[in-house]
């Protein structure tokens, strides 16, 4: 992974991104993002639901590097999420948001709304601001349907990602 970092940064590669589903669960996965993000600026998806002390003690380089780790949280009510996200999953990511930011770790927050509903996000919001999230750090994203037998559901291109002030 390192390797293919480098080679993106010679090539002139701006920053990298990082996913794949539980990309935590590695045991050296820590220490390679912190390498990582020492080459590029990083930004890593995650469910967040295994920062453990020992991980948490691994990824604090990060908070003097350009890297950030992103956490999906849908909705600032813990039952409408985990139906979403699996059982307990709200929990984790609001525990981890702080314990994060107590070590200086950037923490992200992308939403996937389902329906178009202000109200939802507004609260989702309130929720993130609260745990030290700005809105620069949310990112929200629609999820477009298309055709079939279902109702479609059409989506403004300028909602598709959109990011809240603070």
């Amino acid at each position: 992974m390192l390797q293919a970092v480098a080679e993106a940064a010679a090539l002139g590669f701006g920053s990298v991104g990082i996913t794949g589903g539980g990309v935590f669960m590695l045991p050296s996965f820590p220490t390679t993002l912190v390498d990582i993000a020492r080459i590029l600026p990083s930004v890593v998806l995650s469910n967040g639901t295994l920062f453990t002390d020992r991980v948490l003690a691994e990824l604090e380089p990060l908070a003097d590097l350009d890297a950030s780790i992103q956490l999906s949280l849908d909705s600032h009510d813990a039952a409408v999420n985990d139906t979403f996200r699996g059982a307990g999953n709200f929990g984790q990511v609001v525990a981890a948001i702080p314990r994060l930011r107590e070590r200086g770790i950037r923490a992200r927050i992308a939403t996937t709304l389902v329906d178009d509903s202000q109200g939802e996000l507004d609260e989702l919001c309130v929720l993130h601001r609260s745990l030290g999230v700005p809105g620069e750090d949310h990112v929200v994203r629609a999820v477009v349907r298309r055709g079939g037998r279902r109702r479609s559901t059409s989506v403004r291109s300028s909602a598709l990602t959109t990011r809240f002030p603070s």
